[in-house]
């Protein structure tokens, strides 16, 4: 039995991992509410058995168990979903076809002889994000070939052949008309991409250039050449998501998907001339 607290709504944040950001925007939407937040399974990995209280924010991932035991709470739920096919509640996306729109504008500045598109998993997040930048491409009569894609997903759960995936990613990789210009999923792939171009000796972004997506600032800065990546606004998504639960809690009727568009790219070395980067001691960072 859900029941209200007196001194504010009493909000679980359902994620396995640690999502600075996303606690962030909720916390900005719930603190002048007098929410109170619980995050522990940022923490434990594990939903709180027991738990009574009146809504929750879930950051979505591919665990079935995971999102029966949200729905097993009977409580008001909002899905923070960054990728996957998400749950069976409100969700809060990223516009997928905007970012890949943002990559290919970006990449299609220096004008490459040929694009490519790599990846992570077959899911409708990958789907979207291909549509946006094969649609940007088209308008000026490009066309994008394809790369493996890093994971496999099979019955709620991901499969994948390591060494079968990275022979398949160098030997495409030697068949790209060069100079190429390839958009990964995510910045985990983007890194691998361009470890995969330092080990065949391809020179980034001279021959290669890669751009990623999420802006892992630690990841992106990790590699010798600093990688470009979309920045996604995950702290407005938790703020909209927060938003949403409320409405829902109040009775009122929410949008069933709610997108939210993408920042910026952070240009850095892997997509940009030397020429082109002010301050290149700084990691060569520009903004675009």
């Amino acid at each position: 039995m859900v029941r209200e607290s007196s001194t504010g709504k009493r909000v679980l944040v359902a994620a396995a991992t640690g999502m600075e950001a996303c606690l962030r925007g909720i916390a900005r939407y719930g603190r002048p509410r007098g929410w109170h937040i619980m995050s522990d399974m940022a923490h434990t990995g594990v939903f709180p058995q027991g738990w009574e209280g009146d809504g929750i924010i879930a950051v979505a991932n591919h665990q079935e168990n995971f999102i029966s035991e949200i729905l097993a709470a009977d409580a008001p739920c909002v899905e923070i979903a960054f990728s996957g096919e998400g749950m069976i509640c409100p969700s809060i996306r990223g516009d997928n076809i905007a970012v890949g729109e943002l990559a290919a504008d970006h990449l299609m500045r220096r004008a490459f002889r040929s694009y490519a598109w790599a990846p992570f998993i077959a899911d409708s997040t990958n789907e979207a994000l291909l549509a946006g930048f094969e649609a940007r491409l088209a308008d000026q009569d490009l066309r994008c070939q394809m790369l493996p894609a890093a994971h496999g997903f099979s019955g709620g759960r991901r499969i994948g052949d390591r060494a079968a995936y990275r022979r398949e990613l160098f030997t495409r990789l030697q068949q790209l008309p060069r100079p190429a210009a390839i958009f990964a999923a995510n910045d985990c792939v983007a890194l691998e991409i361009a470890a995969a171009c330092r080990e065949l000796e391809l020179v980034l972004p001279d021959e290669i250039a890669v751009l990623g997506v999420g802006n892992d600032v630690a990841l992106c800065e990790s590699f010798p050449i600093p990688l470009s990546s979309v920045v996604l606004d995950r702290e407005e998504m938790a703020f909209r998501a927060a938003a949403a639960l409320e409405g829902i809690m109040r009775g009122h009727s929410v949008p069933d998907l709610i997108l939210v568009p993408p920042g910026q790219v952070v240009a850095r070395a892997s997509t940009m001339d030397a020429s082109a980067i002010p301050g290149s001691s700084s990691h060569g960072l520009i903004r675009s």
